[in-house]
């Protein structure tokens, strides 16, 4: 039935069904009243033939045979039933609805011959005579040397007439039937598709990704299981599809959240996917990269050899490579394929890990062992030296000792401060990894005051004024002794490369959303071209006046790493001649 609702397939069904039951039912039903009919017919012409042969049986014979035509008509007109008496030689003597001398031989009919034969003949055909279809029956008498032969017939009309009647009241009983079947059968399909309706909406609610309905239970105890069912899987659909989408949230996140860099291509090297640390370290955005070839997206063609090796050879391939970009990056890649369950290569998945920070620290370890070793060095070679001179005989000499002690008791001073800034360092950089440090909210102003207290000394004996402008109330959260240590080395710093005579300016306020706090002095300034290094450990921008002013270089690299530990970050402003302005930044933390 092709693509028909179900309700039409049931209802065309059962309605022609009931067509075929109703006319298999008429057909029957017409056949077996038209043999009903012709057997009683046959039954009453032939009772009719015995009452005449039991008739003719008890007469003298042969009797007048105007007084046998006569009872022959008269029996006639009682029962409507064609009497003709026919000799063996099918000479018709008598016959109740014609001339018997205008009338054929019927020796030759087919019912005579028959009675003539076994005493009784019948047959059904049309009669020339009375020009009708008739049923004749036709008994044999023998009576002493004479015989004749009895027939009796009947018109069909009757017959037809009655069957016709029958065939109508038959087609009206089959009519009203089938409407009836059509209205039950409407009945039927509408009540098997109407659920069925609603359990085929409910499922396309559910294909739709819309589970929050259920159906609802039908009467019919099928149906009910059905929607019990479809209940039932549409809860553990929703559950895992909830579940999956979970879990690739999940991945997602973490896919997005790692630092390392995560790239995964097909089998023609066209990126399937990648995360933000793998963005950043091509420098891309990661607007629509999906499917573009992996040289146009990573503009490196080690990488791109690196995938095609891998695709090509099937083998896990790691290597340390250079990215290019506006600062070199050292980048760590590993490389390895993509299956799928049948385990056919469908491409490549890549973690690239950055070591650009890992090779500057160990540079900068690097570096900062070397200059440790060389800060180290002087004093110990003048202390080594001196003491040397004592021990040779320099020892006798009063004012030659007398000025290799203070020199041995000035180098082991910077020595020592040396060792104590090291120290510091080490421990900011422990601090600043450990996260540990403790922060409260707290009034800046007298963490200031503290520290210029510590530096008056110094200032008092170069004429230095040290000024502070800032408000009472500037409150802000962090470690008070890191921010003092860190504004201790500023303003000693300021007062030993400032002339005599010379302002410090302490300065609070906001400064691109921190609060910063600014040291300016009147010193002899700083070229550029130093400005960028000036807070490397051991960088000095006069090595000579640098270290005959006691310092160790790592002043400002202390104020740095305090900077870093609140989150925060310092900066330098100086102008060779006129002063410079170094300043901490602190954010607003809450």
């Amino acid at each position: 039935m092709g693509n028909m609702k179900l309700g039409t397939q049931i209802f065309t069904t059962l309605f022609l069904i009931a067509i075929l039951s109703l006319t298999i039912v008429t057909w029957y039903a017409s056949e077996t009243g038209r043999e009903f009919y012709l057997q009683k017919t046959e039954e009453s012409l032939e009772n009719h033939a015995f009452l005449l042969h039991s008739f003719l049986n008890t007469k003298d014979y042969p009797a007048s045979l105007e007084l046998l035509q006569h009872k022959i008509k008269g029996t006639d007109k009682a029962v409507s039933i064609r009497i003709t008496i026919i000799r063996p030689d099918g000479l018709v003597l008598i016959d109740s609805e014609k001339d018997p001398k205008t009338m054929d031989n019927h020796g030759t009919r087919p019912e005579v011959i028959q009675a003539l034969h076994s005493g009784k003949g019948r047959s059904i055909r049309f009669s020339n005579t009375v020009k009708h279809e008739m049923m004749y029956f036709a008994l044999y008498l023998k009576k002493d040397r004479n015989a004749l032969v009895i027939r009796t017939s009947e018109p069909l009309d009757s017959i037809e007439k009655a069957l016709v009647a029958m065939k109508t009241r038959i087609f009206i009983s089959a009519f009203m039937v089938a409407l009836f079947v059509l209205v039950i059968s409407f009945f039927i399909s509408g009540k098997i598709t109407k659920p069925l309706e609603k359990i085929t909406e409910g499922v396309r609610q559910f294909a739709n990704g819309n589970f929050s309905k259920k159906l609802e239970k039908p009467s019919t105890l099928e149906m009910a299981v059905l929607s019990d069912s479809l209940n039932k899987m549409a809860f553990q659909i929703n559950d895992k599809m909830q579940t999956i989408i979970r879990q690739k949230y999940e991945q997602m996140a973490v896919f997005k959240s790692m630092a390392e860099g995560v790239v995964a291509i097909d089998y023609e090297a066209n990126i399937l996917s990648l995360n933000n640390a793998a963005a950043e370290l091509f420098s891309i955005k990661m607007d629509n990269v999906e499917g573009k070839y992996i040289r146009d997206v990573a503009n490196n063609p080690q990488i791109e050899n690196v995938f095609l090796t891998v695709l090509r050879t099937g083998r896990t391939t790691e290597d340390e490579i250079v990215l290019s970009s506006q600062k070199e990056q050292c980048v760590k890649i590993s490389a390895r394929v993509l299956q799928d369950e049948d385990g056919n290569t469908i491409g490549a998945l890549m973690v690239l890990n950055d070591l650009t920070r890992l090779r500057n620290l160990e540079t900068g370890r690097r570096e900062f062992v070397a200059n440790v070793s060389h800060e180290l060095r002087t004093p110990l070679t003048s202390i080594k030296g001196f003491a040397e001179a004592l021990h040779d005989g320099a020892i006798d000499d009063k004012v030659q000792a007398r000025r290799f002690v203070d020199i041995i008791y000035n180098q082991a001073n910077r020595l020592g401060h040396i060792l104590e800034d090291i120290l510091t360092l080490s421990r900011l950089d422990m601090e600043e990894g450990a996260s540990e440090v403790v922060m409260r909210k707290l009034n800046i102003l007298p963490v200031i005051k503290s520290a210029v207290k510590i530096c008056q000394f110094n200032a008092e004996k170069k004429n230095i004024a040290v000024q502070i402008q800032c408000k009472k109330d500037m409150e802000i959260n962090l470690n008070e002794t890191l921010v003092e240590e860190a504004l201790i080395n500023l303003i000693d710093n300021s007062i030993k490369y400032s002339e005599e005579g010379k302002t410090i300016c302490i300065k609070c306020g906001n400064k691109n959303n921190h609060f910063c706090i600014e040291v300016v002095d009147e010193g002899q300034g700083i070229e550029q071209e130093h400005l960028p290094r000036i807070f490397e450990r051991f960088y000095r921008v006069d090595k000579a006046r640098s270290r005959k002013l006691g310092g160790t270089g790592l002043g400002l690299a202390i104020v740095k790493h305090i900077a870093n530990i609140h989150k925060g970050y310092v900066d330098v402003q100086s102008e060779p001649g006129i002063g410079s302005s170094f300043s901490i930044n602190l954010p607003y933390l809450t």
